[in-house]
């Protein structure tokens, strides 16, 4: 990894466990590869005091015995209230900085509702904040008193405090886009890490409510036309994201797509993105303004044609000087 780069890895991991070796071998790969700051999403973990502090203790650890490092942990994670089971619950979500990167750890904190839907940690880079967001929006099913899906936690929490009609799907991502305008208004930059549940060609009004309303960037899209690759195993399109604001658009340096099974065995794909921190706190000007970047079509091929036309345009509109 070049010098004045920060590497950032998402994946949807399908759970993990913090007494086995697969815990060690995830952070020992992520290390190895020089990730300073990583999301996992769909943990399905019960991340209480005592067992997070267990994966904080095993993850550095497993890094001073691999490497001869003492590189800290620093560890924001979120799981569903209310959970009376074991170790193992749907859901849930952990954002990790490795590291140097921990010490930039500025705070932290979980969904405001405590729901398992979100976990953010906010960086200090070169005067400017950045906030690193890893979100899970729970998958479509049927409501079934007897099983303890995320979905079915959400459900029950949010029903018990109102008498309207819920569905977790949908607030789970008009909450999102309050919690990260607030962070736009707070003049940080955002980078929200999620997988969706749903792909970009059948995007609801709530996901692109989320994205054009907030002014994000899908990193990957623009940055190669052709990166809409199915990210999930067993279903099809992409449904899994690195959505980052305009600024930090500007950063990104290098963009991958993992094949299955690279770094971290799961059913998803990793998602990686390289972005100069160095430039992140300058204040140039963006590509686009910030709420009328995101282009309108649900339809995968004319999203592709757009960008195309786009880059046919970009070296005889100079739009990065303007």
């Amino acid at each position: 990894l070049k010098e004045g780069l920060l590497r950032i890895y998402y994946q949807n991991v399908n759970g993990i466990k913090s007494h086995a070796k697969e815990w060690e071998e995830m952070i020992k790969n992520l290390a190895a590869n020089q990730v300073g700051i990583f999301g996992f999403s769909e943990t399905n973990f019960n991340w209480a005091p005592i067992p997070t502090k267990i994966c904080i203790n095993r993850a550095r650890g497993a890094i001073r015995r691999e490497f001869g490092r003492k590189d800290n942990i620093s560890m924001q994670t979120a799981s569903c209230r209310g959970w009376v089971g074991g170790q193992y619950q749907p859901g849930g979500t952990c954002t990790g900085a490795i590291g140097a990167w921990a010490s930039r750890v500025v705070s932290k904190e979980e969904d405001p509702e405590r729901l398992g839907r979100w976990s953010c940690i906010r960086v200090q880079i070169k005067g400017s904040v950045i906030s690193l967001i890893t979100a899970y929006r729970v998958c479509k099913t049927k409501v079934n008193l007897e099983t303890n899906t995320a979905y079915l936690q959400q459900w029950k929490e949010l029903t018990a405090e109102s008498s309207k009609k819920v569905n977790p799907r949908e607030k789970t991502l008009v909450d999102l886009k309050k919690y990260v305008t607030k962070e736009i208004d707070a003049k940080r930059e955002v980078i929200l890490m999620m997988d969706a549940n749903e792909c970009a060609a059948k995007r609801s009004e709530e996901m692109s409510a989320l994205v054009q309303g907030c002014g994000l960037v899908d990193s990957h899209l623009l940055a190669d036309l052709y990166s809409e690759v199915e990210t999930y195993a067993r279903g099809k399109g992409k449904i899994d994201y690195i959505l980052v604001t305009p600024r930090v658009q500007l950063c990104i340096r290098y963009t991958h797509i993992a094949p299955y099974n690279e770094w971290v065995v799961s059913y998803h794909r990793a998602l990686i993105i390289d972005i100069d921190y160095q430039n992140t706190g300058k204040r140039g000007a963006c590509v686009l303004p910030k709420r009328r970047k995101e282009f309108s079509k649900n339809s995968a091929n004319d999203r592709r044609r757009f960008v195309e036309e786009c880059h046919k345009l970009w070296p005889r509109m100079n739009w990065v000087a303007r």
